[in-house]
């Protein structure tokens, strides 16, 4: 059964998003597709590219997770080592080992140094191990990447905060008894029909999933599996409203 009309466009580089009376555009150099209802912001490590979330309170961290060669004793792990730092069992031949978390990174290049790092941190997690001989990093194999992370570690998933509004808001509203019940009976500002699905840190995996089934929910007006207190805790505007509803200052 078919639910609805989808046309998909690989290897498109969106420079820019704006809201005009009829929707939301997405534009190229020389495209512009829209209007959309409705557009999700899930654009990984480039979440916060366009002014309309560019100033969500979430932040780059490096990670280099080290690839080596399965062999001995170490191609024997059949389960996943979880401490400071991981280990994996092998797959194709090679095990993954990780890894560095570097904040703001000024480069995606391979590193020397976290390489050591990550080899550091199954030393002190499992000192005095045997297989830990077999642990090979000549050959400086690793893959780098980006994962956006939150204050709270919590993924940022459902309706895109209107900073600006925000702000503009918080001037008449701030630091008062007044103030605090203005924002406990005044919706969040947020940008009608963008959505944020960001923030998933090093276990996306996990929570990516149910992260995007809830806002799928969100989006067709569905029930969302998840309960009202842990909605709150992915909301994107939450870092804003936890301190105003408490009348402390932005």
């Amino acid at each position: 059964m078919e639910l609805t009309e989808v046309k998909l466009n690989l290897n498109t580089d969106i420079l820019n998003i704006e809201r005009q009376t009829d929707g939301w555009y997405l534009l190229t150099d020389n495209r512009r597709f829209g209007p959309f209802a409705q557009l999700v912001l899930a654009n990984g490590a480039e979440l916060t590219q366009f002014d309309a979330s560019n100033q969500l309170q979430i932040s780059p961290f490096r990670g280099q997770v080290s690839h080596v060669p399965a062999q001995f004793e170490l191609s024997q792990l059949a389960t996943v080592l979880c401490a400071n730092g991981y280990l994996t069992p092998s797959h194709e031949g090679l095990h993954c080992l990780g890894a560095s978390y570097v904040k703001d990174p000024a480069h995606l290049d391979f590193c020397p140094q976290e390489q050591q790092d990550n080899l550091a941190k199954m030393h002190e997690s499992y000192p005095n191990q045997s297989w830990l001989e077999n642990i090979d990093m000549s050959d400086n194999n690793a893959r780098i990447g980006v994962r956006m992370v939150t204050r709270d570690h919590f993924p940022m998933m459902g309706c895109a905060p209107d900073v600006t509004k925000i702000f503009k808001d918080y001037q008449q509203h701030q630091q008062t008894k007044e103030s605090r019940h203005y924002w406990q009976i005044t919706p969040a500002p947020v940008h009608q029909g963008l959505y944020i699905l960001g923030g998933l840190g090093s276990r996306g995996l996990s929570s990516g999933p149910l992260a995007a089934e809830c806002l799928a929910a969100q989006l067709c007006g569905e029930p969302i599996p998840l309960d009202k207190k842990t909605l709150c805790k992915l909301n994107p505007n939450r870092m804003w409203l936890r301190k105003l509803l408490k009348g402390k200052a932005l």
